[in-house]
């Protein structure tokens, strides 16, 4: 008899699945919902073959508000913690899904599902050795990444790394070109980040060094994409300080919480007259909306490109400077021993600590030639101060 009962509490379960699956598909959310309230076993059960939970589906769909009706639900019925901490095939938990679509309001949602052991979320890592911390900066969500950075208990430096390669999220973010967000890590982190190199040896510098075209000593205009070149004003990179308390305060609201212009204070404001930075992106917006449809409508493709490029040329050109400021470490070569970042589990002060190394194990050094890895860096970091070559 009990063996019958258990038969159909196992049939019933997967039935369950089936129509949680039907719900999702067809984005019947209040079904979902209804049966959360009703049955706190299916808060973790599996409804595809990626072996997603619902809340998974809704968070890789960015459905904000059927995120926080399921996780009102999980923190009801069930421990908020163990439930979220729920892996999918990839091993990625809700709070993956949600960092790596860039969605704040639901990355706050989760995380603030248990407040105390919140910060746990983050620690997670898929089956690639990726923490929501890291897949958030791969994807350049700077919001969503210094967010979860300010959740973190402790030193985030160790949260800050891929343990399938070794690259952290300085080497990602350069990869990506998501140079806004790497000029911010530099700064944040410092020397604590800007020499730790992968598995290959391969340090952000190196990273940066092979992007030729991140410099304008190694761009050959023509002479009118020069003109429109020297024409464009690029606004420079600012550091900014993302308070927690005011992420915190956007949670409810409506509007789209990973373009917030309140989330930004420049701590750069003191060098500047006190309305410069107003009166630029009024000017910005006039020529955005107003004049720069106007040259597109005659064909002139040539001054979005040049914007493009400048852009990336002054931004690396900046990023190359923060670089320099930790040349001690950033700069590895043949006569300095690279620093790797420690296994996890390992405790870290950052170079200064454990974590300082040579790179495989502290025996084999970083082959590359540090005096030419310099001098061609410093050589393209003309930014504005070379004359590009006319074709």
């Amino acid at each position: 008899m009990e063996h019958m009962d258990s038969s159909m509490d196992i049939q019933h379960l997967l039935m369950m699945g089936m129509d949680l699956y039907r719900w999702t598909f067809h984005d019947n959310w209040s079904e979902v919902v209804e049966q959360y309230k009703n049955n706190a076993a299916i808060h973790t059960m599996p409804i595809n073959n990626k072996e997603d939970t619902a809340l998974h589906v809704a968070a890789n769909n960015n459905n904000a508000v059927a995120v926080k009706q399921l996780v009102d639900e999980i923190k009801r019925t069930t421990s908020a913690v163990e439930s979220l901490k729920k892996k999918n095939g990839k091993g990625d938990t809700a709070l993956h899904c949600a960092a790596s679509i860039g969605s704040l309001q639901m990355c706050m949602c989760i995380i603030e599902a248990d407040p105390h052991q919140g910060h746990v979320l983050i620690e997670e890592r898929n089956k690639d050795g990726e923490t929501p911390l890291f897949l958030a900066a791969a994807k350049g969500h700077k919001k969503v990444f210094f967010y979860l950075k300010d959740c973190c208990v402790g030193e985030s430096i160790g949260l800050c790394r891929r343990t399938s390669d070794g690259q952290t999220v300085l080497h990602c973010t350069l990869y990506r070109d998501h140079f806004e967000l790497a000029f911010e890590i530099i700064h944040k982190y410092k020397e604590g980040i800007v020499g730790f190199v992968d598995e290959k040896g391969i340090s952000p510098l190196h990273i940066l060094a092979d992007k030729p075209s991140a410099f304008e000593s190694s761009s050959n205009f023509r002479w009118y994409n020069w003109l429109a070149y020297q024409c464009i004003y690029v606004k420079p990179l600012r550091i900014t300080s993302h308070s927690k308390s005011q992420q915190t305060a956007l949670r409810g609201s409506t509007a789209d919480t990973e373009n917030p212009a309140s989330n930004y204070i420049s701590e750069h404001e003191n060098v500047v007259p006190k309305n410069y930075w107003t009166s630029y992106d009024i000017f910005m917006a006039f020529t955005r909306f107003i004049i720069w449809p106007v040259w597109e409508a005659f064909g002139l493709e040539v001054i979005k490109t040049s914007r493009k490029k400048k852009e990336k040329h002054v931004w690396c050109g900046q990023i190359l400077d923060g670089l320099w400021k930790h040349k001690d470490v950033a700069y590895v070569g043949g006569r300095v021993k690279a620093y790797v970042m420690p296994k996890p589990g390992r405790e870290t002060d950052g170079p200064k600590g454990d974590a300082k190394q040579s790179a495989d194990g502290g025996s084999q050094k970083v082959t590359a030639d540090q005096d030419k890895l310099q001098g061609d860096a410093k050589q393209s970091a003309g930014v504005g101060n070379q004359k590009v070559t006319a074709d």
